[in-house]
């Protein structure tokens, strides 16, 4: 007997739990799945600001979902691309192959960007299946996949190879894609871009949620320097959303009998991050103003397709520490550090110690790639010379830790993280890690970047709403490797090909279980 393509490569728990589930594409599997990524939320952002969600946004998600307050990303490198890859394939970048937003790559001797191609952004340097991919092959090519961004890097990989459609916004702020993906865009986009122009003509006021029409503004958005700030305001939000139901409609999600994906990725709080930290005036009205926008979303959804045939998901890429100053003035220790002094420092060392054929070829935080030269060592002087460089790099105020399989510096929980983070050919010679509160010095040296291994940065929310999840509050573990896994056990998938993460099945609901309710005890 023919095994059907979507058991080909399950694995037998994966298999075990389809047949649990009701088997592959089950009968009450939802018309549609929708995933929310905000691509800077942090974990605590949930409590904190809860008392000022309305009822209809993230507490609607929150009351009627399987909440893990604590999802997390156990690698050293927490940037967006590598974790828009976890959550697509169940994998860290040690099967991924997406070890950061940029990389020097070996085979290339050139830095790269993690989705750039000769057709513009497309996935191709990623490693094995998504769950979208999944969804794909199983309807034999008849369910539609629509991932959107504001941003090419979490569309692209989160979208899969086949998706329908996949759209960010481009320099000039016009929706756009590549050739990767088609010829040319739908008609629909094309009439969208042309209607709804994206222009910085007059001003915007950015007013703070609830605040009188009248009151002074928190952000002024004007012709200069629009673009900028436009994309790290609600804005850009309120537009991707809009952006969002226009595909929705245009392409008949969730209403042509076949189970549809949907993907919007918000990375309008990640770039106010890298500005103000995450702890700003500014950055606590955007995560108010992005409840709101979910929450006009949700009541969109619901009209156009019905919640209770919808599965929705949302999540965040990554955190952020808070801004130097505001570090600073808690007690903790912060500063910038220059990627260049580091390598300047490391270069020093290795050339006195062991000729000037040894020395730095490339360092892009975290990954610091030494000469070729290195390599036609043997393994006891490659230790040496990996350890000499480790040690010079410290010396620098503010870098914590290295690791190399053969010299790391790291031990335990800490060597996974980087173990985790590791690709051949990509990963460099050495992984750097900053102490916490420091970050990568750029532009005038106030703005913070995500990617450190601390739980700042490393932890995010996950609710999972649908007919597959009982609703609750779920502690303990999870992880962001579990998030793929998940969605194809509750759609009766089969696992993408490289994930370690298992299906979070605490909170999945089998046949027979009542869809609503509190969860079961926890162990």
């Amino acid at each position: 007997m023919a095994i059907p393509r979507i058991l080909r490569h399950c694995s037998l728990g994966g298999l075990l739990l389809s047949l649990w589930l009701g088997g592959a594409l089950r009968a009450e599997s939802p018309k549609l799945t929708v995933v929310l990524v905000a691509e800077q939320f942090r974990a605590d952002y949930l409590e904190r600001y809860a008392d000022e969600f309305g009822p209809d946004g993230l507490r609607r998600l929150i009351e009627n979902g399987a909440v893990f307050p604590r999802m997390r990303y156990e690698t050293a490198s927490s940037w967006a691309a590598p974790a828009a890859a976890t959550l697509a394939t169940g994998a860290w970048a040690n099967g991924h192959g997406i070890v950061a937003d940029a990389w020097f790559d070996q085979a290339e001797g050139r830095v790269v960007r993690a989705t750039e191609s000769a057709q513009g952004p497309a996935p191709n340097r990623l490693v094995g299946s998504t769950f979208a991919d999944e969804l794909f092959a199983a309807t034999d090519g008849r369910a539609r996949i629509v991932a959107i961004s504001g941003d090419p890097t979490a569309a692209v990989l989160l979208g899969g190879r086949r998706p329908r459609g996949c759209y960010w916004r481009g320099e000039s702020g016009a929706w756009q894609s590549s050739s990767f993906y088609g010829a040319s865009l739908p008609k629909w986009v094309s009439n969208y871009v042309s209607e709804r122009a994206l222009t910085p003509a007059g001003r915007r006021l950015w007013i703070a949620r609830g605040a009188p029409a009248d009151a002074p503004a928190l952000r002024v958005l004007d012709t200069e320097g629009f673009l900028q700030l436009y994309q790290a305001s609600p804005f850009a939000i309120d537009d991707l959303f809009a952006f969002g139901l226009e595909a929705l409609k245009a392409e008949k999600l969730g209403k042509r009998g076949q189970p549809d994906l949907l993907i919007l990725s918000l990375s309008a709080p990640a770039r106010l991050a890298l500005e103000t930290g995450a702890d700003s005036p500014l950055m606590h009205d955007l995560i108010l103003r992005l409840d709101d926008a979910i929450a006009k979303f949700l009541a969109e959804l619901d009209r156009e397709v019905g919640l209770d045939s919808t599965l929705v998901a949302f999540t965040g890429l990554h955190g952020a520490p808070p801004q130097r100053e505001q570090a600073r003035l808690a007690g903790f220790i912060s500063g910038a550090i220059p990627g260049d002094r580091i390598a300047a420092t490391v270069d020093d060392v290795l050339q006195s110690e062991f000729g000037d054929r040894i020395g730095v070829r490339s360092y892009v935080y975290p990954f610091l790639q030494l000469t070729a030269s290195v390599q036609r060592r043997s393994p006891l002087d490659r230790q040496h010379i990996l350890e000499a460089a480790g040690r010079a790099a410290t010396t620098e105020p503010g870098v914590a830790l290295w690791y190399s399989p053969l010299a790391p510096s790291a031990l335990g929980e800490r060597q996974r993280l980087f173990e985790n983070a590791s690709y051949p050919g990509r990963s460099g010679d050495l992984i750097l890690a900053y102490e916490p509160y420091y970050s990568e010095a750029f532009g005038d040296g106030r703005g913070v970047t995500p990617g450190s291994m601390y739980r700042y940065d490393t932890e995010t929310p996950l609710i999972l709403m649908g007919s597959a999840f009982r609703p609750g509050r779920y502690e303990g573990p999870a992880l962001a490797s579990s998030f793929a896994s998940t969605l194809t056990a509750a759609l009766g998938l089969a696992t993408p090909s490289s994930a370690t993460g298992e299906p979070l099945v605490r909170a999945m609901r089998g046949p027979g279980q009542p869809v609503v309710g509190p969860p079961s005890p926890l162990p």
